[in-house]
């Protein structure tokens, strides 16, 4: 079979190229468009019950008409890494010149997944992504927060999120953690681009939210490295490099990632953070300092506890660090089953705790999943699932983000369907996103469980018994006309009502009766509506603008001369300032590096710092760094970049995280471009604009940095009007005095420049590179 298979695909190839070759050539040279009217964009998510039908459009676009267009279809499937059978048809004419035609397509798809489809014809092609789930879309999020969150640490891909979001999940929690997103020896950020940011741009991009941890310590911030010991992600942090992290993380997500967790589960000893709960008390406040002295409306997630510990975070709260907190999140994980008693008692605990000591702060559940193995026992498993999440919905927990590492907690896929498990938690989002609670009908009494929720007026009761064998019956329910009772798997059942009123049998598995009457709700116990309120307000200390005088991004300052940065500072916290402000830099000469300054609460001020550079420096881009220490407050810090040249010369500076193939388009000419580094095996393209240009030369002045020893500092450059075929233009080991480039084969054109580090060990530098250029004749 397999070879009969292979010999009809050759034979359908074959005859659609015999065909081509007859038609006349102007068809075969690109005579025919398709495209595919049911796809927006590549990755369009189609949600349907039955196979995917699509509809391609045909156009002729030859001198003369057509009879017939042979077509085919390939699929592969991305999921289960394999070839799906050839789809085979004709468009029939006569289609006249220009004309179009639209023809149905039934894919050859049985079974969810992601798809490469693509419609084939000589040289013609139009693709297209398919991804398909069974099952109706959850509905989409009202609320400013999505109760339905999960959380996975694995590498995220587009297949996996959209998965989940399709069951439900409307908020992603990611450890964008500092060993991954800065540089471990400067602190420099290296995640690139937010539009870049694959975890935050898949997540953005499908409908959902994203939050955000500052955990683990790179070794630049670690304590122990300057005791010479050795470094590891879960040292404490020096607190000033702390904070300028915090700030830098906060301002490159800013309006895009709103949420911000202070470590991961502390109260674990030597777990995710060494220290005790007074010193990460202290990096509580720090992190809601710096983060709302860049952003005032991000929100601080605190605690994140194994477990519902209140004796450690009563050590928290001891030390202040609740009233640095937006919101108390924690991780109810049990090992018992069942775990509806234990959760209902552990949730009590920190609510109370939470009217006690933090009355209307926002509690998270962000980070929870059974310790059941699925696979042995799959419905026991999404029992425990549903009823997790009814229970924290209708106690009034504000989110819940279930685990969702594939092979732990809350798995999504088995083979080619999706999990009990996951279709239990889509059947929950469906039917309480945008809900609240408002009734218990039992927390546990005789083992019964149940919650009547208020979605725009419509009652839901949710109800189910830990017995694992019986059932109980709950009578004499009072219903509207259009009741309708679904089981955890989202599957319809017949409700038999006697004078408006219904019985359910209620099993281990919860069942969802949506239509009850509002009179039955005012016969159980309400549900305590929590009130919100912010924190009090934060000491936040003092707060630095800063603006280059000539309103541009860099700040000149050319060489022998001296200027004045002026910067604005103001003490936004609630009690009055009396400390200094410290100016230094590695290369610039700073004029004044002590100023004393005494502020009361909500004045400001203008602070003047002289900087000279030297008239023998090399022209480059420098730093000066700015800090304070003032009694009673944080530290505060900033950096200002100068830009030092000669002459008229500007350089234009690329900061770190952008070295991963980064195009910066180039209007102007006579300018030059200071880079810092390529790391190693590392490269960088620029895009320059010749139209209209000729005699274009590029002026290179190389230099290498290479701590490694052996071949570090090789470089390469490399032109291409394509980024495909890119040659080779100069070559070697830096340093290197100025070296020109000629790229007059490309006037008229826009060229791309790549300079690469060609070795993988070291560090490979452009000092500058200087575009000049002549105008056409």
């Amino acid at each position: 079979m397999p070879l009969l298979k292979e010999l009809k695909v050759r034979y359908v190839l074959f005859v659609s190229l015999l065909i081509g070759c007859i038609l006349p050539q102007s068809l075969w040279a690109g005579g025919i468009r398709m495209e595919w009217l049911d796809s927006d964009q590549p990755g369009n998510l189609f949600i349907r019950e039955k196979k995917p039908i699509m509809r391609l459009k045909v156009t002729n676009l030859t001198d003369q008409q057509i009879d017939s267009i042979p077509i085919a279809i390939k699929q592969f499937d991305q999921y289960q890494q394999q070839e799906l059978p050839l789809i085979k048809m004709k468009v029939q004419g006569p289609l006249a010149v220009n004309q179009s035609q639209t023809v149905t397509v039934d894919l050859a798809i049985n079974q969810a997944g992601v798809y490469d489809v693509t419609a084939w014809y000589a040289e013609n092609q139009a693709k297209m992504q398919v991804s398909w789930i069974r099952g109706p879309q959850p509905p989409e999020v009202k609320t400013n927060v999505p109760f339905f969150a999960t959380v996975s640490h694995a590498k995220p891909t587009e297949w996996d999120y959209k998965m989940r979001r399709e069951f439900g999940s409307r908020f992603e929690r990611e450890r964008i953690v500092w060993q991954d997103a800065v540089d471990h020896e400067t602190g420099e950020i290296t995640r690139g681009p937010v539009e870049q940011d694959e975890i935050v741009q898949i997540v953005r991009a499908n409908g959902g939210m994203v939050s955000g941890s500052f955990a683990s310590t790179p070794p630049y911030a670690s304590m122990e490295r300057a005791k010479g010991n050795e470094t590891k992600l879960n040292n404490y942090p020096v607190m000033d490099k702390y904070v300028d992290w915090v700030q830098r993380i906060v301002a490159h997500y800013k309006d895009v990632i709103q949420y911000w967790e202070v470590h991961n589960e502390p109260n674990i000893d030597g777990g995710f953070i060494q220290g005790s709960a007074e010193q990460v008390a202290d990096l509580h406040k720090a992190s809601a300092l710096a983060a709302k002295r860049v952003w005032p409306q991000v929100n601080i997630i605190g605690a994140t506890t194994v477990g519902v510990d209140t004796e450690y975070m009563d050590r928290l709260k001891d030390a202040g660090a609740v009233d640095y907190m937006d919101i108390i999140a924690f991780h109810p994980y049990r090992w018992d089953y069942p775990q509806d008693p234990g959760t209902v008692n552990d949730l009590n605990n920190i609510i109370q705790w939470r009217d006690r000591h933090a009355p209307g702060r926002a509690l998270w559940d962000d980070e929870w999943g059974p310790w059941v193995n699925q696979e042995e026992v799959p419905h026991r498993y999404a029992d425990m699932v549903a009823r997790h999440l009814v229970i924290a919905k209708g106690m009034g927990i504000e989110q819940v983000s279930v685990y969702t590492w594939d092979g732990h907690y809350l798995r999504m896929w088995f083979d080619d369907k999706p999990t009990p498990s996951a279709i239990a938690y889509r059947t929950a989002a469906q039917r309480l996103t945008n809900a609240k609670p408002v009734a218990v009908l039992s927390e546990g009494k005789e083992g019964l469980y149940g919650y009547v929720f208020d979605r725009d007026g419509q009652m839901t009761l949710v109800t189910w018994i830990t017995d694992e064998q019986g059932s109980q019956k709950v009578a004499n329910i009072p219903v509207t006309e259009q009741a309708q009772l679904y089981d955890a798997m989202g599957n319809p059942h017949e409700l038999s009502s006697h004078d408006g009123t219904v019985i359910l049998q209620a099993t281990r598995r919860p069942v969802y009766l949506v239509g009850v009457h509002p009179s039955f709700v005012e016969s159980l116990k309400p549900v305590r509506q929590p009130t919100h309120q912010a924190p009090p307000i934060m000491h936040s200390g003092l707060w630095y603008g800063f603006k280059y005088p000539d309103g541009s991004e860099v700040f000149s300052l050319p060489l022998g001369t001296e200027r004045k940065i002026t910067l604005t500072v103001r003490n936004d916290g609630d009690q009055p300032v009396n400390g200094t402000i410290y100016a230094n830099s590695q290369n610039l000469q700073v004029l004044d590096r002590k100023i004393r300054i005494q502020m009361q609460p909500g004045e400001s001020r203008p602070v003047t710092i002289r900087v000279k550079a030297d008239a023998d420096m090399s022209p480059g881009s420098y730093r000066v760094n700015i800090s304070s220490k003032a009694d009673h407050l944080s530290f505060g810090r900033m950096r200002i970049r100068c830009e030092v040249a000669k002459g008229d010369v500007k350089y234009f500076h690329m900061s770190t995280w952008e070295m991963a193939q980064n195009i910066v388009d180039r209007k102007e000419f006579g300018g030059s471009i200071h880079i810092h580094w390529v790391n190693p095996g590392g490269f960088m393209v620029f895009k320059f604009d010749l139209t209209d240009k000729t005699n274009a030369k590029l002026e290179s002045l190389i230099d290498s940095v290479s701590p490694a020893p052996g071949d570090g500092g090789q470089f390469r450059i490399c032109a291409s009007s394509n980024q495909k075929d890119w040659k080779v233009l100069l070559e070697g080991r830096g340093p290197m005095k100025w070296r020109d480039v000629d790229l007059s084969d490309y006037a008229d054109k826009v060229v791309f420049v790549r300079f690469e580090n060609s070795s993988d060990k070291g560090q490979a530098r452009i000092k500058a590179m200087r575009l000049t250029t002549s105008p056409a004749n």
